[in-house]
Parts: structure tokens; C-alpha cells; sequence
């Protein structure tokens, strides 16, 4: 019998234009209407029979998301372990989800406040978690809100299909569970002592050549007139008072351009934390010098935070991909000592590197998150080691707080 296509009802239309726009956004955030038409089958004027404009498939596209959300956490019932693994799994299952969080994270100062604000009205369970961390003794606070924020970030580093991280993302979340058992828990003398070596020279600025500071500058100028979504190659160019053929010096694209941003960070923070490796007596604590030492290295150029949100919301968006030089990354990842126990059939050094990034990618989402005014150095240090004490202790040091 011949196989045929039934047609789609038109009522189900609108489902179908979502469902592309979502589809499409997987591989880039520049989708266009006319793709859209193109995905769904029909023309772009059909399109306006459902959606006036992209703003009104973006704003469905969101209302589904939270919705999928809230649902999700309310099945996962009370326990910590499962709502983290029911989280996970639907992002793994619907990636756009996954790019539209994200994108949203770096481009909206205000979003996670905003998330957090609807989860709270519409999920019974987070509001009665929050609603006893407001009557918690305030160094108590502190160490749930730190846990709050390691299992937030890291569910999205767990749902990401990157290659370096995903053989290693189920991983990460036995050690959010039960710890790095590995390792003996450091005391605060000895984290004391890994935080003194960790200090940057005096007078550190973090800048590169006076060519790179003009174009991180220009990046940092255009963010602050267009946003992180409007900020492009021309209106970099702009600020710089150049014409756009003129970047051509940091890369014939954007994507070029990105790459060799994100090799001299690279560059920066290897050269900065191999010079402090040595001071780890194990793995656990060399994760902690990387995580304060990033920090100061971010911190030591607080206005260049906006050009690495840039950077990372441009990486997500279009799926560029992360550069890496082999030959000084190899070299690096051999100053680690071993993480931990060993995995039958997987290498040791993409092992380490996938744990290097994530604890990379925590420490900046601490001075990111909490870099606001009146906020001290001292206080994102203590934020930190809150982090690695509950990543070394895992959800017990939850469970023992409540």
C-alpha cells in the first residue's frame, strides 16, 4: 500500500511554526521566518495567520519553556536528586531549551532573578524551599543559596552536547551527589593557604597588547549601547572609529574573531594557574586553585566581564566552536595529578579537562553572578569556597544544613 503524508490540520498550525523555530534555534539563533515557513511547509505569508512578527513566536517559544519547566519539577516531587536528574534529562531531550536558558543568561543581567521569581510562584516546592531559607540564620542562608547556585549552573553544563564534556557529565553529577570521596575535605587553614598562593602579583591588570585592550574596549563600548544581542562586527568597528575591514587583523569573521579572544583567555589562565598547580596536594585542591584563581583573574579586569558574557552568549547562539591550542592545553593538563578513581576506557588527560572546564566554568558563574555594586572581593572568595566545600561534600552538606 502507498505510504502517504496525511495533511496537517490547520489548528495545529501553530504548534508546527514553534516546533520548527525551536528546531532551527538548535544550530544558531539567526532563524528567520522565511526558515521557519520553509521547515513547517508553507509560505512566510501563512505564517502571519499565527504570529504577527519573530517576537511572537520567541515570546511562545519562552511561555513553553517555563511551562515545561514548572511541570517538570513539580513531577520530580521534593527530592533534590530528582528534580537535578529531571531537569537535566529534559534539556538533554529538548536542547533548544537548553540555547534559549542559556542565551538568555548572558544577554539578560535580570533573567535569573526573573526565572527564579516565576519558579517560586508557580512551583509549591520552590516556594516552600525558599520561603524557609528566608528564616534561616544568615551563614546557613549563605551555604544554600552557594549549593543552589553550584547545581544550578551545573545542570546546564550536564545538558550541553559539547564534546569534551559529555562522556563526563553523569559524572559530574555522582560527585554533586555523594562528593569527590576521593579526597579528604581541606580545612579552612589549608584553603587559606591555597588562597595565599593564589594571589595575583601586585599591580596585575590582566591586559594584553594595546591593540587587544582597544578591541576589548570597543567590545565592552558596543555592549553598553546595544546589549550583548545587538552588539556586532560593525558596531565594534564603530566604537573602535574604524571600518569593519580594519578587524580584519583579529579574524576574517566573528566566529575568527572569537576564537582568538577566547585563546588569549585560554593563554591567560593557564599561564596564571599552572604557575600555582604545584600547591595542590591532590585533585580536588588543584580544582580549587583553578577556581580562585580565575576569579582573581577576572576580578583583577572587572570591566572586561560584559566582553566574556559576549564571548559566551556568541558561543551558544551560533555554536561556534571553543577553541583550544592543543599543543599548551596538553602541556597544562599534565601539572594535575590523578582525579580521582580511575575509568576503565577513558583517557586521563580528557577526564581532567573535562573537570578543569567545569570547575572553570563555576568559578566564573560566581564572580559573574555576584559581581554587582558594594560587593566585595572577600565576599566572592568566600562564595567560592562555599562552592568547592559543597562540590568536595556533595548533597549531604545540603542535608546537614537543613
Amino acid at each position: 500500500m502507498e505510504n502517504r503524508t496525511q495533511p496537517t490540520p490547520k489548528t495545529n498550525r501553530r504548534g508546527q511554526i514553534v516546533e520548527a523555530a525551536f528546531k532551527l534555534s538548535e544550530t544558531s539563533e539567526d532563524w528567520s521566518l522565511a526558515e521557519v515557513a520553509g521547515l513547517v511547509g508553507v509560505s512566510k505569508t501563512a505564517l502571519y495567520r499565527h504570529f504577527h512578527n519573530r517576537a511572537e513566536i520567541d515570546a511562545e517559544m519562552k511561555r513553553q519553556m517555563l511551562a515545561d519547566l514548572l511541570s517538570t519539577i513539580d513531577a520530580a516531587h521534593s527530592s533534590p536528586i530528582r528534580i537535578r536528574a529531571a531537569l537535566v534529562a529534559l534539556f538533554r531531550e529538548k536542547p533548544a531549551y537548553h540555547q534559549l536558558i542559556m542565551k538568555s543568561i548572558f544577554s539578560d543581567p535580570d533573567f535569573d532573578r526573573h526565572l527564579l521569581s516565576f519558579l517560586i510562584a508557580g512551583s509549591g516546592q520552590f516556594a516552600r524551599f525558599f520561603t524557609g531559607l528566608e528564616n534561616l540564620p544568615d551563614n546557613r542562608r549563605k551555604h544554600i543559596s552557594s549549593w543552589f547556585l553550584l547545581n544550578s549552573v551545573s545542570i546546564m553544563i550536564a545538558s550541553f552536547d559539547i564534546e569534551v564534556l559529555e562522556k563526563h557529565q553523569d559524572e559530574f553529577l555522582e560527585v554533586l551527589e555523594n562528593g569527590m570521596t576521593d579526597f579528604g575535605m581541606a580545612d579552612d587553614a589549608r584553603l587559606d593557604e591555597l588562597e595565599l598562593a593564589c594571589r595575583l602579583p601586585d599591580g596585575y591588570s590582566g591586559k594584553g597588547t594595546e591593540q587587544l585592550d582597544r578591541l576589548l574596549s570597543a567590545i565592552a563600548g558596543a555592549i553598553r549601547h546595544h546589549g550583548i544581542k545587538g552588539t556586532t562586527v560593525e558596531r565594534i568597528a564603530e566604537q573602535m572609529g574604524r571600518a569593519k575591514s580594519s578587524l580584519y587583523f583579529y579574524g576574517k569573521t566573528k566566529a575568527e574573531m572569537i576564537s582568538m579572544l577566547l585563546t588569549k583567555e585560554t593563554e591567560n589562565i593557564i599561564a596564571l594557574c599552572g604557575e600555582r598547580l604545584g600547591y595542590g596536594r591532590n585533585f580536588a585542591e588543584q580544582l580549587y586553585i583553578l577556581m580562585v584563581t580565575e576569579a582573581n583573574y577576572i576580578l583583577s579586569v572587572p570591566e572586561m566581564i560584559p566582553v566574556f558574557n559576549w564571548i559566551r552568549y556568541e558561543l551558544v547562539s551560533n555554536r561556534f566552536e571553543e577553541p583550544h591550542t592543543a599543543e599548551s592545553v596538553s602541556r597544562f593538563l599534565e601539572l594535575f595529578l590523578p582525579p580521582g578513581r580511575d575509568r576503565p576506557g577513558t583517557d586521563g588527560k580528557e577526564r581532567t579537562l573535562a573537570f578543569v572546564k567545569w570547575a572553570l566554568i563555576l568559578s566564573a558563574s560566581v564572580v559573574i553572578h555576584e559581581r554587582k555594586p558594594g560587593v566585595s572581593p572577600e565576599t566572592i572568595a568566600q562564595k567560592i569556597r562555599l562552592m568547592f566545600s559543597h562540590m568536595t561534600g556533595g548533597d549531604k552538606e545540603l542535608y546537614e544544613e537543613l
